[in-house]
């Protein structure tokens, strides 16, 4: 089996109705572990470059779902975001922890189409808690899904640096109660524009 064979979807040995053939490598993207890239989920482990090497490989296949199984993932660097990337844990088992100064980060003008479920962030510092979304100044998030996640001893869950925007965006039941100060944060001239918040604690 090699890339470019194609397959379909069947059941034993009939093939589903209405399934559409597809390339090999057009699945890649669909669903990959940050396991599949060296994440040890231990809590001790810095988990930031395999994060990131899996967040990288979806993107460059086109877009698709990072699956963080449950395990504590310790980050002591930031993660930059891209296009088309879901971030997506196991319900409450699936745990990032941020060290100081340490987020998920817009690194382009303008990012597309991102989602965020089920995950929990917590500050693991002990000083100067931080953030888990930065927008860069100018930056601009457009398309964004938040669901079910929770902060824990996080300053602020989104800041936007100025001039920063988010635009199109859906957080479902979310908890920030636990945040330190703001779950936005707006700089200069920072915005947002259509968003919905349904069934989130603040």
């Amino acid at each position: 089996l090699n890339t470019a064979d194609s397959f379909t979807i069947s059941e034993n040995g009939v093939t589903v109705p209405n399934a559409v053939p597809r390339l090999v490598s057009d699945g890649f993207g669909d669903f990959i572990s940050v396991k599949d890239f060296g994440a040890v989920g231990d809590g001790i482990t810095d988990d930031q470059p395999a994060i990131q090497k899996a967040i990288n490989y979806v993107h460059s296949v086109g877009g698709g779902t990072v699956n963080f199984p449950a395990g504590s993932y310790k980050l002591n660097s930031s993660v930059a975001l891209y296009n088309n990337v879901v971030l997506q844990g196991e319900a409450n088992g699936s745990i990032i922890l941020l060290n100081t100064g340490v987020n998920f980060t817009t690194v382009t003008s303008s990012i597309l189409n991102i989602g965020i479920k089920n995950l929990t962030f917590n500050n693991v510092s002990g000083v100067a808690p931080g953030d888990v979304i930065h927008i860069a100044s100018g930056g601009f998030i457009g398309n964004l899904l938040v669901d079910s996640i929770i902060a824990k001893g996080i300053n602020t869950v989104f800041y936007i640096e100025s001039n920063g925007f988010i635009v199109i965006a859906q957080f479902n039941f979310c908890n920030f109660s636990y945040c330190l100060n703001w779950y936005v944060y707006y700089a200069d001239n920072a915005s947002t524009n259509m968003v919905l918040w349904n069934a989130c604690q603040f």
